[in-house]
């Protein structure tokens, strides 16, 4: 397969390279590896509210890394809400949004 460049990929291309790696919130805070699955059972793909209007979606090209837990889950960012969120993890969804945009980037520039 040939190289991507990450600003080629459509939205769907991109959502599922973010399925493929770990949780944002795991690798900082657990120990996990931030190495990526060889296929999209790594994350879910959660849209920040960041940039987008009320009971909107961000765009795909925004998505995060997050496992179920920290996506849904009672310690998730729509368990807590985003204030309590950034919070306990000292980290925001534009930063987490960033952070796994520098890991598809890293993937990308791994594949032949």
């Amino acid at each position: 397969m040939r190289k991507r460049d990450i600003n080629t990929l459509t939205g769907d291309e991109y959502r599922h390279l973010v399925k493929r790696l770990p949780c944002e919130i795991c690798v900082e805070f657990h120990n996990v590896s931030p190495e990526p699955h060889s296929d999209e059972s790594g994350s879910e793909a959660h849209h920040p509210r960041h940039g987008a209007g009320m009971a909107r979606k961000s765009p795909d090209g925004v998505v995060t890394a997050l496992c179920a837990e920290h996506h849904r889950g009672a310690t998730g960012v729509h368990g807590l809400g985003s204030k309590a969120f950034v919070r306990i993890y000292g980290v925001t969804e534009a930063e987490l949004s960033e952070r796994t945009r520098a890991r598809v980037i890293e993937l990308l520039s791994r594949r032949v």
